[in-house]
């Protein structure tokens, strides 16, 4: 089993060294994220003071810049949940910053009852922008969609004839957009709706990604709209079929019911394409935006339609205190400008196709499904491993991302990643996964005692604390960089299941060539019974048989 598993891992070390090396001007630094008692100050308040809505992962978060964040004890993440996907510009970007400040320094809220100067010009540039008649503008992404149903409902009854009070909407199953009354009248998911009735009826329930039952229920005359998500986000990045929603769009023309998309987490470049409906050339009748409409600055949302439907709700009807503020408006419009100046949708489909390609590499023992598209996309793990421990895991190694549906991980980060980052985040997602596939294969080691490990030990100190420091030392500049490369990858990708630096550390003292540095109670015996749940005899002589291998060809490969 060692000697296959050496294999493994020396096939995915070549794999590896370029890109670690590659990387190597990142600003990142490798090793375990340690949090002191200021994290959990935070955690404590909170929960004191705070309702217990949410169940957050242990990371105190106090700011953030492009693709980082950094929580209160200094340590810095990858952040791979974008707030779920309302930071696709980054975070704190300084052109949506500029335009926060600056218009929050002269004025910040009129409410609609007067005429505000930036709000046509906001309007006009988004209807523009997208293709459409007219704009509501919200708050939040449940209001846009909470707003759909309003608009939709009404044309039904003005323009398209329904009775009063007949009209229905039709949602698929494990549908998410918010946790409005609304919201939660359409959801099938229990932890949404459980003891919340009672709940709005003219609602319709459909699967996911069905064009025969969709065909069927717009059967009913009364039908107003059918609303979905083109890739359904909290139900675990659920990916319809090619032509799903072409064929939606087809039967809703057909049968004269309106098509709304909610584009409030798949739109905005987030899938490569300016919305997510656009992938399959379809044009919604109404458009749901949110989120990064204004780069996670401010809360700023949408409803794009065309006349015929925005027209049929009239003044005092509908409205919002904050919706269309003057600074929702400079941010709005600073975030639309930022996504197609840099390109981020093409950028988007560029490191997705990377992601899903390097993601879909990861053991299938732990990782059953890796889908997705541009920068939205999900793994699914298996059932005998633990979501959120394996979240826990990859914040420990320095990258943020949440479980949902029990079993499913997103991974979206900002769109502003690049190639290297991209690499970097698959080397520590492939050594969390790793991991998980050593501890469940491995915990029938036997113990050792202390004549075995101290053979192991010397026979460690031989190998790769002397042939490969000579023949690294003796290679010149270029090959110990090469080796650094190494350990630095080995480290990304196989911590915590192998912590090459934990175990040089113990073992051989920490050798000049080795670029860490290491505190005593980073040593093997101190960190493996933390990190790897299992006897710190059976790590050593694991640690010790797999390096010893791969530290041997590692010399062989880069002193040849």
């Amino acid at each position: 089993m060692l000697s296959r598993l050496s294999k493994c891992s020396l096939g995915l070390a070549r794999q590896g060294f370029s890109r670690s090396l590659a990387s190597g001007g990142l600003d990142w630094k490798d090793g375990p994220r340690k949090q002191t008692a200021k994290s959990q100050a935070v955690y404590d308040r909170e929960s004191r003071f705070g309702a217990h809505n949410y169940h957050p992962l242990p990371v105190a978060l106090c700011r953030g810049k492009g693709v980082f964040v950094y929580d209160v004890d200094g340590n810095q993440y990858f952040d791979f949940l974008s707030a779920y996907s309302a930071v696709n510009q980054g975070h704190c970007h300084p052109k949506i910053m500029a335009a926060l400040t600056e218009q929050a320094s002269v004025l910040a809220l009129c409410s609609r009852a007067f005429y505000s100067s930036l709000l046509g010009e906001y309007e006009e540039f988004v209807t523009k922008l997208f293709g459409y008649d007219k704009l509501l503008p919200m708050n939040t992404g449940v209001e846009a969609c909470d707003s759909a149903v309003k608009f939709a409902r009404r044309w039904a009854y003005t323009v398209k004839g329904v009775p009063e009070n007949r009209a229905k909407v039709i949602f698929a199953s494990d549908n998410f957009w918010g946790r409005s009354l609304g919201a939660i009248s359409a959801s099938t998911d229990p932890s949404s709706f459980k003891n919340f009735g009672p709940f709005m009826p003219g609602f319709e329930i459909i699967p996911y990604d069905d064009l025969p039952a969709l065909e069927k229920a717009l059967q009913d005359p009364n039908v107003a709209a059918f609303m979905v998500e083109p890739i359904q986000g909290e139900a675990g990045v659920v990916v319809p079929k090619d032509g799903f929603l072409r064929g939606a769009r087809e039967l809703c023309t057909r049968h004269r019911a309106l098509l709304i998309c909610d584009e409030v987490q798949t739109g905005l470049a987030r899938t490569g394409k300016r919305l997510c409906s656009d992938h399959e050339k379809v044009r919604p009748d109404l458009v749901c935006l949110g989120k990064a409409l204004s780069g996670g600055l401010y809360p700023v949302s949408a409803l794009l339609g065309d006349d015929e439907v925005m027209l049929s709700v009239g003044p005092g009807e509908h409205g919002s205190t904050y919706g269309g503020n003057p600074m929702a408006c400079r941010v709005g419009m600073a975030a639309l400008q930022v996504l197609e100046e840099e390109g981020l949708a093409e950028n988007a489909e560029r490191q997705g196709t990377l992601l899903r390609k390097e993601l879909s590499r990861l053991s299938g023992k732990v990782v059953k499904t890796v889908r997705g598209k541009g920068l939205l996309n999900a793994i699914v793990i298996s059932q005998e491993f633990d979501a959120w421990e394996v979240c826990l895991k990859l914040a420990e190694a320095g990258l943020l991302a949440k479980p949902t549906h029990g079993d499913i991980i997103r991974l979206a980060p900002p769109l502003v990643i690049n190639e290297a980052q991209i690499n970097k985040c698959v080397e520590i997602i492939s050594g969390v996964i790793d991991g998980l596939v050593f501890l469940a294969t491995d915990k029938e080691l036997p113990a050792l005692n202390a004549d075995q490990l101290l053979r192991q030990s010397r026979q460690f100190q031989q190998v790769a604390g002397a042939q490969v420091e000579q023949d690294s030392l003796a290679a010149g500049p270029a090959k110990r960089q090469a080796l650094n490369g190494a350990f630095s990858w080995l480290h990304g990708a196989i911590w915590p299941a192998l912590p090459a630096q934990f175990m040089l550390q113990s073992l051989t003292g920490a050798p000049p060539w080795l670029p860490y540095e290491f505190p005593q109670k980073h040593s093997l015996l101190y960190c493996a019974p933390k990190y790897l749940k299992l006897p710190s005899s059976q790590i050593w002589l694991h640690s010790c048989s797999v390096m010893s291998s791969l530290f041997t060809q590692f010399s062989t490969v880069f002193t040849a």
